[in-house]
């Protein structure tokens, strides 16, 4: 999948930075600005599709990103988190 832009809800904004202290612009790093991102093909609930995204930021923080498409190159940003080790190992030899 290729994903052109990130589609953001209050909610899963005030998640991500109370829950897990990032910042949008950090999942926008992540997925366009630092090294290359990587997209997995996650696990959605019955028929619904989600991608994981194993980023790095321009800070060199690792994130783990879950999203769901909306087409057109759009996902929906539903959770980001920081990278556990791994994902970090993961996300070097991909």
């Amino acid at each position: 999948m290729k994903i052109v832009e990130l589609v953001w809800e209050e909610w899963h904004l005030e998640h991500i930075a109370i829950k897990h202290k990032v910042r949008p612009r950090e999942v926008e790093e992540a997925c366009f600005e630092g090294e290359s991102a990587r997209v997995l093909r996650g696990r959605g609930k019955g028929e619904e599709k989600l991608y994981y995204i194993l980023g790095k930021t321009l800070g060199g923080r690792y994130l783990f990103i879950v999203v769901k498409p909306r087409g057109k190159g759009k996902a929906k940003v539903i959770t980001a988190r920081d990278m556990n080790d791994l994902e970090k190992r993961r996300y070097s030899i991909l």
